[in-house]
């Protein structure tokens, strides 16, 4: 497949059958038009982005590409799958003196749409894969005692202002140079250019959970640069630069890695160590892992669970050393979570399958805010009514108790099953 397009594949990328199936389906994508693709780099953290993927009814989205196209290359609906809808999409780093509180945190709002003057004015989130928060960087000084500096990690996208631009250009066979051009011209007030709006978006959100804090690093990894002949897409990636400075998110826990490029002939490295297909289930965790989650996690919403926090990364702790050397690249801090806030997953919950829902879902063993069942919704479309309606007398048998239609478990449209009862239907 895709023989005629230059494909540099790194050797850690996993061989989970659905992102064997997304990395076919991309390249089968980019065949279509394949004299004028010149290269595809699949990075070390290529995986599925299965929150946009569920924001998208099933479109599956991919992280961790390059993809190389000449100018004349024309965007189609489908390349939603490999230049990833989050255009823009970048992290800043600050330096700050003060703790970073959770009410200032809790008070940025999220949004899933705003207009221009709303982002010029307000700090927000976008409704998918955003987070920020205090991270510390800790090394020893002279007399063996640890010293830390607080730092405030600011990861977030522009959906809300920007998904309008991602879909016209792929509904309106736009250009690849077309693209470059507007991603560097584009007008937003007084700011010109993709990168920088974001960068700005970022900026706001800093100064109204610590202001005075001082910006020390910035990139974009949802990119799009341009060279005198080709047009280049980034997609959870970035392209080194002088001060080889190389940012890497471990995971939504384990905070983020700072790197010091030392191959000089590598120029694109993974902005991320990816994302699993699977959930860590609440289950298999220790007290000390749950404590953690409910006392340095944060989001808005209604449910007591998070996917990003819940996600794993694709490249696991046993194989980190392996993608260091595969990229040339050498540690030089680790940025600990302290306290952080995330996109809340209300808009794609109903969309997780129902062994996905039970196993994110925290009881009282787990949180102390846990509620007492899992809420679906009333409708024979969903999974868990179908389940739940083919088993109906089975249920009632084994919980005497239950009553489908009552305001205990039907409330506002929506079912609310116990976790027994939930996960009696699974079994």
């Amino acid at each position: 497949m895709a023989a005629s397009i230059t494909i540099e594949q790194s050797n850690m990328v996993t061989e989970e059958p659905r992102t064997q199936e997304a990395l076919r389906n991309v390249l089968k994508i980019l065949e279509t038009r394949a004299e004028h693709v010149v290269s595809v780099k699949v990075l070390s953290n290529f995986s599925i982005d299965n929150e946009s993927t569920l924001r998208r009814d099933g479109q599956t989205v991919v992280t961790g590409l390059v993809v190389c196209v000449k100018k004349s290359f024309e965007l189609q609906p489908a390349d939603a799958a490999w230049f990833h809808p989050s255009i823009g999409q970048g992290r800043s780093v600050f330096t700050t003196t003060a703790t970073v509180q959770k009410d200032a945190m809790k008070a940025i709002c999220q949004y899933k749409q705003v207009d221009q003057n709303t982002s010029e004015s307000t700090p927000f989130i976008s409704d998918t894969n955003c987070k920020f928060g205090e991270y510390v960087t800790s090394k020893p000084d002279e007399f063996g005692c640890q010293q830390e500096q607080r730092h405030l990690v600011v990861d977030t996208n522009g959906d809300a202002l920007l998904a309008s631009l991602h879909a016209k250009w792929l509904n309106s066979s736009t250009t690849a140079g077309e693209v470059a051009t507007q991603w560097k011209r584009t007008r937003f007030g007084e700011i010109y250019s993709v990168p920088d709006k974001s960068k700005n978006m970022r900026e706001l959100v800093a100064e109204a959970v610590s202001p005075g804090a001082t910006n020390q690093y910035s990139d974009t990894i949802n990119n799009v640069l341009s060279d005198s002949r080709h047009i280049y897409f980034l997609n959870h990636a970035v392209k080194v630069g002088e001060s080889k400075n190389v940012l890497m998110h471990a995971s939504s826990l384990g905070g983020y890695r700072m790197y010091s490029a030392i191959d000089d002939k590598k120029m694109f490295f993974p902005a991320t160590m990816g994302t699993s297909e699977n959930f860590y289930n609440w289950n298999e965790l220790t007290p000390q892992n749950c404590a953690r989650i409910e006392q340095t996690c944060v989001w808005s919403g209604k449910l007591t669970f998070n996917t990003q926090v819940m996600r794993p990364p694709a490249v696991r702790a046993e194989m980190v050393r392996d993608m260091e050397n595969e990229y040339g690249i050498s540690l030089k801090s680790m940025l600990a979570m302290k306290l952080a806030r995330f996109s809340a997953s209300d808009a794609i919950s109903d969309k997780l399958s129902a062994e996905d829902l039970f196993k994110i879902t925290p009881t009282a063993e787990h949180v102390t805010n846990a509620k007492k069942y899992i809420a679906t919704p009333l409708t024979m479309q969903h999974e868990v009514t179908i389940k739940l309606m083919q088993n109906i007398e089975a249920v009632q048998k084994a919980f005497p108790n239950f009553e489908l239609f009552n305001s205990k478990v039907v409330k506002q449209g929506r079912l609310r099953l116990p976790h027994e009862v939930f996960e009696f239907l699974l079994k």
